[in-house]
Protein backbone atom coordinates (compact mmCIF):
# COMPACT_ATOMS: atom_id res chain seq x y z
CA UNK A 1 0.00 0.00 0.00
CA UNK A 2 2.90 2.49 1.05
CA UNK A 3 4.13 1.96 -2.88
CA UNK A 4 0.84 2.72 -4.48
CA UNK A 5 0.27 5.93 -1.94
CA UNK A 6 3.85 7.06 -3.05
CA UNK A 7 2.92 6.40 -6.75
CA UNK A 8 -0.23 8.23 -6.31
CA UNK A 9 1.26 11.38 -4.43
CA UNK A 10 4.24 11.26 -7.23
CA UNK A 11 1.07 11.33 -9.75
CA UNK A 12 -0.34 14.42 -8.40
CA UNK A 13 2.87 16.02 -8.02
CA UNK A 14 3.97 15.54 -11.38
CA UNK A 15 0.41 16.88 -13.11
CA UNK A 16 1.28 20.16 -10.70
CA UNK A 17 4.64 20.56 -12.17
CA UNK A 18 2.92 19.85 -16.01
CA UNK A 19 0.12 22.11 -15.32
CA UNK A 20 2.71 25.04 -13.87
CA UNK A 21 4.91 24.45 -16.76
CA UNK A 22 2.29 25.03 -19.59
CA UNK A 23 1.03 27.78 -17.71
CA UNK A 24 4.54 29.97 -17.34
CA UNK A 25 4.53 28.60 -21.10
CA UNK A 26 1.51 30.20 -22.33
CA UNK A 27 2.43 33.80 -20.24
CA UNK A 28 5.72 33.70 -21.94
CA UNK A 29 3.99 33.59 -25.39
CA UNK A 30 1.56 35.81 -23.98
CA UNK A 31 3.97 38.38 -23.73
CA UNK A 32 6.60 37.70 -26.69
CA UNK A 33 9.11 35.69 -24.50
CA UNK A 34 10.54 32.32 -24.84
CA UNK A 35 10.92 29.88 -22.39
CA UNK A 36 14.64 29.70 -21.76
CA UNK A 37 13.87 25.98 -20.21
CA UNK A 38 12.73 22.64 -21.07
CA UNK A 39 9.61 20.63 -19.07
CA UNK A 40 12.38 17.83 -18.42
CA UNK A 41 14.59 20.96 -16.67
CA UNK A 42 11.81 21.91 -15.03
CA UNK A 43 10.09 18.66 -13.99
CA UNK A 44 13.92 17.90 -12.77
CA UNK A 45 13.90 20.50 -10.49
CA UNK A 46 10.92 19.00 -8.71
CA UNK A 47 12.52 15.89 -7.64
CA UNK A 48 13.38 17.18 -4.29
CA UNK A 49 10.34 17.94 -3.19
CA UNK A 50 8.40 14.67 -4.29
CA UNK A 51 11.28 12.43 -2.70
CA UNK A 52 10.45 14.65 0.51
CA UNK A 53 6.80 13.22 0.25
CA UNK A 54 8.03 9.73 -0.74
CA UNK A 55 10.32 10.05 2.52
CA UNK A 56 7.30 11.02 4.87
CA UNK A 57 5.27 8.36 3.41
CA UNK A 58 8.29 5.52 4.01
CA UNK A 59 8.81 7.03 7.82
CA UNK A 60 4.96 6.93 8.83
CA UNK A 61 4.79 3.25 7.61
CA UNK A 62 8.45 2.55 9.66
CA UNK A 63 6.74 4.22 12.40
CA UNK A 64 3.84 2.47 12.23
CA UNK A 65 5.51 -0.83 12.10
CA UNK A 66 7.15 0.09 15.29
CA UNK A 67 3.73 -0.25 16.89
CA UNK A 68 2.61 3.60 17.01
CA UNK A 69 -0.33 4.04 16.73
CA UNK A 70 -0.99 7.89 16.88
CA UNK A 71 2.73 9.02 16.76
CA UNK A 72 3.60 7.97 12.88
CA UNK A 73 1.38 10.80 12.09
CA UNK A 74 3.10 13.51 14.23
CA UNK A 75 5.64 14.26 11.79
CA UNK A 76 3.34 15.10 8.68
CA UNK A 77 0.47 16.68 10.89
CA UNK A 78 3.46 18.99 12.07
CA UNK A 79 4.40 20.21 8.70
CA UNK A 80 0.86 20.30 7.70
CA UNK A 81 -0.74 22.65 10.89
CA UNK A 82 2.12 24.07 12.53
CA UNK A 83 2.43 26.99 9.87
CA UNK A 84 -1.56 27.61 10.59
CA UNK A 85 -0.83 27.62 14.71
CA UNK A 86 2.13 29.95 13.76
CA UNK A 87 0.34 32.55 11.95
CA UNK A 88 -2.43 31.90 14.54
CA UNK A 89 0.20 32.85 17.65
CA UNK A 90 1.28 35.70 15.67
CA UNK A 91 -2.48 37.17 14.73
CA UNK A 92 -1.66 36.82 11.03
CA UNK A 93 -4.85 36.16 9.79
CA UNK A 94 -4.91 37.72 6.19
CA UNK A 95 -3.68 34.62 4.74
CA UNK A 96 -3.86 31.72 6.18
CA UNK A 97 -2.33 28.58 5.06
CA UNK A 98 -1.35 24.82 5.72
CA UNK A 99 1.75 23.26 5.00
CA UNK A 100 2.26 20.50 2.03
CA UNK A 101 1.84 23.21 -0.24
CA UNK A 102 3.25 24.85 -3.14
CA UNK A 103 2.66 22.43 -6.54
CA UNK A 104 -0.62 24.24 -7.02
CA UNK A 105 0.10 27.87 -6.51
CA UNK A 106 -1.09 28.97 -10.24
CA UNK A 107 -3.78 26.85 -10.29
CA UNK A 108 -4.82 28.49 -6.68
CA UNK A 109 -4.10 32.31 -8.01
CA UNK A 110 -6.83 31.35 -10.71
CA UNK A 111 -9.35 29.59 -8.47
CA UNK A 112 -8.42 30.85 -4.75
CA UNK A 113 -6.86 29.64 -1.93
CA UNK A 114 -8.94 26.34 -1.25
CA UNK A 115 -7.22 24.98 -3.79
CA UNK A 116 -4.27 25.18 -1.24
CA UNK A 117 -6.23 23.17 1.44
CA UNK A 118 -7.66 20.63 -1.15
CA UNK A 119 -3.88 20.25 -2.36
CA UNK A 120 -2.74 20.31 1.44
CA UNK A 121 -5.65 17.32 2.70
CA UNK A 122 -4.83 15.33 -0.43
CA UNK A 123 -1.41 14.98 0.28
CA UNK A 124 -1.82 14.60 4.17
CA UNK A 125 -4.25 11.75 3.26
CA UNK A 126 -1.86 10.14 0.91
CA UNK A 127 1.36 10.25 3.10
CA UNK A 128 -0.49 8.55 6.25
CA UNK A 129 -2.50 6.23 4.15
CA UNK A 130 -0.39 3.25 4.63
CA UNK A 131 0.93 4.24 7.92
CA UNK A 132 -2.78 4.26 9.45
CA UNK A 133 -3.80 1.10 7.51
CA UNK A 134 -1.20 -0.39 9.79
CA UNK A 135 -1.38 0.80 12.74
CA UNK A 136 -4.94 -0.49 12.75
CA UNK A 137 -3.75 -3.90 12.71
CA UNK A 138 -1.28 -3.68 15.00
CA UNK A 139 -2.43 -5.61 18.40
CA UNK A 140 0.22 -4.93 20.71
CA UNK A 141 -0.14 -2.26 23.08
CA UNK A 142 2.72 0.03 23.43
CA UNK A 143 3.60 1.71 26.92
CA UNK A 144 0.62 3.73 27.96
CA UNK A 145 3.00 5.91 30.03
CA UNK A 146 5.06 7.31 27.31
CA UNK A 147 2.19 9.66 26.54
CA UNK A 148 2.88 11.21 29.99
CA UNK A 149 6.40 11.19 28.89
CA UNK A 150 6.22 13.30 25.64
CA UNK A 151 4.54 16.08 27.93
CA UNK A 152 7.09 16.00 30.22
CA UNK A 153 9.81 15.79 27.86
CA UNK A 154 8.21 18.50 26.27
CA UNK A 155 8.86 21.06 28.57
CA UNK A 156 12.59 21.14 27.75
CA UNK A 157 12.01 20.69 24.16
CA UNK A 158 9.85 23.89 24.45
CA UNK A 159 13.10 25.50 26.11
CA UNK A 160 15.26 24.51 23.77
CA UNK A 161 13.57 25.73 20.20
CA UNK A 162 12.37 28.75 22.23
CA UNK A 163 16.30 29.43 22.08
CA UNK A 164 16.64 28.07 19.34
CA UNK A 165 13.98 30.84 17.85
CA UNK A 166 16.19 33.31 18.99
CA UNK A 167 19.77 32.54 17.98
CA UNK A 168 18.44 30.83 14.30
CA UNK A 169 15.36 33.42 13.33
CA UNK A 170 16.71 36.22 11.20
CA UNK A 171 13.33 37.84 11.96
CA UNK A 172 13.34 36.75 15.58
CA UNK A 173 10.20 35.28 15.52
CA UNK A 174 9.32 31.72 15.05
CA UNK A 175 8.42 30.92 10.85
CA UNK A 176 6.38 28.20 9.94
CA UNK A 177 8.71 25.78 8.15
CA UNK A 178 11.43 26.05 11.16
CA UNK A 179 8.31 25.27 13.85
CA UNK A 180 7.87 22.60 11.57
CA UNK A 181 10.94 20.99 11.79
CA UNK A 182 11.47 21.61 15.64
CA UNK A 183 7.95 19.57 16.12
CA UNK A 184 9.04 16.88 13.47
CA UNK A 185 12.75 16.54 15.29
CA UNK A 186 10.80 16.29 18.39
CA UNK A 187 7.88 13.68 17.53
CA UNK A 188 10.49 11.66 15.10
CA UNK A 189 12.56 11.13 18.58
CA UNK A 190 9.42 10.16 20.70
CA UNK A 191 8.15 8.12 17.88
CA UNK A 192 11.05 5.87 17.52
CA UNK A 193 14.08 6.22 20.46
CA UNK A 194 16.68 3.62 20.53
CA UNK A 195 14.76 0.46 20.36
CA UNK A 196 15.64 -2.13 17.90
CA UNK A 197 15.49 -2.53 15.16
CA UNK A 198 17.34 0.54 13.97
CA UNK A 199 16.87 0.87 10.17
CA UNK A 200 14.01 3.68 10.74
CA UNK A 201 16.86 6.08 11.52
CA UNK A 202 18.71 4.99 8.41
CA UNK A 203 15.41 6.44 6.66
CA UNK A 204 15.66 9.61 8.36
CA UNK A 205 19.50 9.97 7.69
CA UNK A 206 18.69 9.13 3.71
CA UNK A 207 19.09 12.17 2.64
CA UNK A 208 22.48 13.55 4.02
CA UNK A 209 23.97 10.30 2.72
CA UNK A 210 23.78 11.52 -0.79
CA UNK A 211 25.27 15.09 -0.29
CA UNK A 212 21.27 16.48 0.35
CA UNK A 213 20.12 14.98 -3.22
CA UNK A 214 16.77 14.41 -1.95
CA UNK A 215 14.86 16.58 0.28
CA UNK A 216 16.33 17.13 3.84
CA UNK A 217 14.07 16.23 6.16
CA UNK A 218 14.68 19.47 8.48
CA UNK A 219 15.13 22.62 7.20
CA UNK A 220 18.36 23.95 8.90
CA UNK A 221 21.61 24.52 7.79
CA UNK A 222 24.71 24.37 9.49
CA UNK A 223 24.82 25.00 13.21
CA UNK A 224 21.02 24.61 13.65
CA UNK A 225 21.68 20.78 12.59
CA UNK A 226 22.85 20.82 16.34
CA UNK A 227 19.73 22.01 17.33
CA UNK A 228 17.49 19.46 15.83
CA UNK A 229 19.64 16.50 16.40
CA UNK A 230 19.04 18.14 20.64
CA UNK A 231 15.36 17.76 19.98
CA UNK A 232 15.21 14.28 18.34
CA UNK A 233 17.25 13.32 21.52
CA UNK A 234 15.11 14.55 24.00
CA UNK A 235 11.97 12.88 22.23
CA UNK A 236 13.95 9.43 22.50
CA UNK A 237 14.71 10.15 26.04
CA UNK A 238 10.41 9.54 26.54
CA UNK A 239 11.21 6.04 25.56
CA UNK A 240 12.62 5.25 28.72
CA UNK A 241 11.13 7.46 30.71
CA UNK A 242 7.81 6.02 29.78
CA UNK A 243 9.64 2.59 31.03
CA UNK A 244 10.25 4.12 34.50
CA UNK A 245 6.83 6.20 35.05
CA UNK A 246 5.43 2.40 34.19
CA UNK A 247 7.43 0.42 36.22
CA UNK A 248 6.95 2.96 39.59
CA UNK A 249 3.04 2.50 39.20
CA UNK A 250 3.38 -0.87 39.27
CA UNK A 251 5.72 -0.92 42.47
CA UNK A 252 2.66 1.47 43.78
CA UNK A 253 -0.23 -0.99 42.66
CA UNK A 254 1.72 -3.54 44.08
CA UNK A 255 3.05 -2.34 47.82
CA UNK A 256 4.32 -5.63 48.81
CA UNK A 257 6.49 -6.43 45.79
CA UNK A 258 8.01 -2.81 46.65
CA UNK A 259 8.44 -3.29 50.44
CA UNK A 260 10.16 -6.66 49.37
CA UNK A 261 12.20 -5.41 46.70
CA UNK A 262 13.38 -2.61 48.82
CA UNK A 263 14.10 -4.60 51.86
CA UNK A 264 15.94 -7.55 50.06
Amino acid sequence: MSGGSILATLALELAASVFTYRAWEADARQAGRVMNWTLVEHLSGGIQSWSFLALLTVLGFALARRGRRLLFAAPALAIAVTPLAIDVYHQSFGLLLPGLIGGFALLARDYGTWVYWLESGVKLALVLLPGAFVAARIKTRRNPFHTWAVAVMAIPAWLVGYYGVIYFSSSGQLEGWQGSGYLVAFFLGAAMGFDRPFWPWAIVALPYLSRNWTFPFFYANGAEYLLLIGLALLGTVTVPLGRVFQRAWQQDQNPDRSFAHTTG
